[in-house]
């Protein structure tokens, strides 16, 4: 049976807004409340799935490979010239130089060679045919007998390791060209694939503050991830030795040094030679003061050759100068005026000007014996003007174009001289030169065969230096004495990897956050009034009365109807 509901009409002060907060916990009960079968429906939609996955999914193994980059062996550089000291401290590793390791694992034919040895591509071909790749684990070959090759010492390592690094590059293109050839396309698809996979599934990394590389691998099968990353390790430090030397340095370097032994024999012998025939130990006195006097007249004839630009220049700027500056120049400046004839004037003027205004007394100004009158007045005046001034100037000779013309005149005579000078200098010089070239053309033999003695001797030094870096740069790749060494060798894994209990939480977060997710959908598309704080709240108008239907709809609340009146002024108190 329905009743009337009265309400009071209260407005919202700002002492009562703090209690918001447990109005707005009330109200995401009731819409949980309202909304509890879709949660809990998508709740245990998400949370079913999530188990299904992590029941489901396969086991997967990893297994991992740790690479440390050290410098305890510093390469000298193979150069033709000599080699600097090599520090007593090893610089640090670079990143650079971890990054150039980490690609070298990476390259496309290290992985190759590792799909061929771990025969992965007959689960790639298998594949491509239509079969799962997940093969039982009897159809898997058994780890390979090799052992790991620790970068120090190797221990039954594998028939290509135990070959020359030397050989490697040599040996590895025939090798591929013989297998690409000898193979189906669709096998080599396969290897392809099989490459493109274990590119994916290798992650190599450098481990953060470290100078160590981990390599890990995860597969389905555990003793086929560790077969890998062993067949990793051992190419890897074979590809190392390959690329970090020079194939064939001590073999150029000992026929270089046999070389420049015989080029020293020659020289030396050259030179005993001339020693005798020409019976000369030492130059003469007469060449080392011929060179002293040489030497003199060169600076001499260096210094007049200065002295002659500078008076050809100084010659120049005068003759400049003497254009510019006038020969004469005004010394005295008088004024004076002929004082008789001004008088004259000026009586004169002062008659025309009586004469004028006795005649405007009686005419007009137009009257010609005016304006005659007005035109002896002008002249006179101009004439006054002309003969009240008298200008007169003197001048002279300019005394700084005389000094220009006397310095001029010095330079020109200096200049002959010093030119005369140079002639006799550079004369003597010739002399000197022809002497001195006569006396130093057995010294200037003896010198040269002296100097191609002493390159000789220090190529063959030089060579027979780096012939032994090389001879020792090759003794320690063979005894693998390299700057990367294994530390932690990849091994069996005996639990797998995956996460179930993590897919779980995961699944478990993720449904409560769709659950969420689709009761607030589901609440903001419903356009119905269920309480009358909501008629309140939303219009902005307070109720004051509300007739509950108790019929319940599809989504569980009670509907209202309710009676809304303003409750500001008269309608307050008759409300009351």
């Amino acid at each position: 049976m329905n009743e009337l509901e009265l309400y009071e009409p209260v407005r919202e002060t700002s002492s009562e807004r703090p209690g918001t907060e447990s109005l707005a916990l009330s109200d995401l009960l009731a819409i949980a409340h309202r909304h509890r079968l879709l949660i809990f429906l998508s709740f245990l939609a998400v949370v079913a799935g999530a188990i299904a996955v992590a029941i489901l999914q396969p086991n997967q193994y990893d297994s991992a490979l740790k690479i440390l980059v050290k410098r305890d062996r510093i390469n000298t550089v193979v150069t033709a010239e000599a080699t600097a000291a090599i520090p007593q401290v090893a610089p640090e590793v670079t990143e650079e130089e971890l990054n150039s390791e980490v690609a070298l694992l990476k390259s496309r034919d290290l992985l190759e060679r590792i799909v061929l040895d771990c025969d992965l591509e007959k689960r790639v071909h298998r594949t491509l045919l239509g079969f799962t790749t997940a093969l039982p684990e009897d159809a898997h070959k058994a780890v390979k007998p090799a052992s790991l090759t620790t970068g120090q010492e190797s221990v039954a390592a594998p028939a290509a390791a135990a070959e020359s690094p030397a050989d490697t590059p040599t040996r590895l293109a025939p090798l591929q060209a013989a297998e690409i050839g000898g193979r189906s396309r669709n096998e080599n698809i396969a290897i392809s694939e099989a490459t493109k996979a274990l590119d994916k599934d290798l992650k190599v990394d450098v481990v953060k503050r470290t100078n160590l590389i981990e390599a890990t691998y995860e597969s389905p099968d555990p003793r086929l991830a560790a077969e890998v990353l062993t067949s990793l390790a051992n190419l890897y430090i074979e590809k190392h030795v390959a690329v970090h030397r020079l194939s064939g340095a001590f073999d150029f370097f000992q026929r270089e040094t046999e070389r420049y032994r015989r080029e020293l024999d020659d020289a030396q012998k050259h030179l005993l030679d001339f020693d005798k025939s020409a019976s000369v130990v030492e130059a003469p006195v007469e060449k080392q003061l011929a060179l002293q006097k040489l030497a003199e007249f060169q600076v001499s004839l260096s210094q007049t050759n200065a002295s002659i630009a500078e008076t050809e220049k100084r010659i120049g700027v005068l003759q400049a100068q003497m254009q510019t500056i006038p020969s004469r120049m005004v010394t005295q400046v008088r004024d004076s005026d002929d004082g008789i004839l001004i008088s004259q004037l000026k009586a004169n003027l002062l008659n025309l000007e009586q004469k004028r205004i006795e005649l405007l007394q009686k005419f007009e100004p137009t009257y010609r014996p005016v304006q005659e009158v007005e035109a002896e007045i002008a002249q006179v005046r101009a004439t006054l003007a002309e003969k009240s001034q008298i200008h007169e100037q003197t001048t002279d000779r300019d005394p700084t174009y005389e000094w220009a013309r006397s310095e001029l005149e010095k330079a020109k005579a200096d200049l002959a001289s010093l030119q005369a000078r140079a002639q006799v200098t550079a004369a003597a010089v010739k002399s000197y030169e022809g002497s001195a070239r006569s006396l130093d053309t057995k010294e200037v033999e003896q010198g040269d065969l002296i100097r191609t003695v002493k390159s000789a001797e220090e190529n063959y030094v030089l060579s027979q230096r780096k012939e032994e870096e090389a001879r020792i740069s090759d003794a320690l790749d063979r005894g693998r004495i390299l700057n990367v060494a294994i530390a932690e060798p990849p091994s069996v894994p005996s639990l797998p990897s995956n996460h179930r209990i993590r897919v779980v939480l995961f699944g478990v977060i993720f449904g409560m956050l769709v659950s969420a997710a689709l009761t607030f959908a589901a609440e903001r598309t419903n356009s119905t009034f269920r309480t009358p704080a909501e008629i309140g709240s939303i219009l902005n108008i307070p109720v004051l009365a509300a007739i509950p239907q108790r019929a319940i709809r599809d989504h569980g609340s009670e509907n209202f109807t309710s009676l809304l009146l303003p409750a500001t002024g008269r309608n307050e108190e008759d409300a009351k």
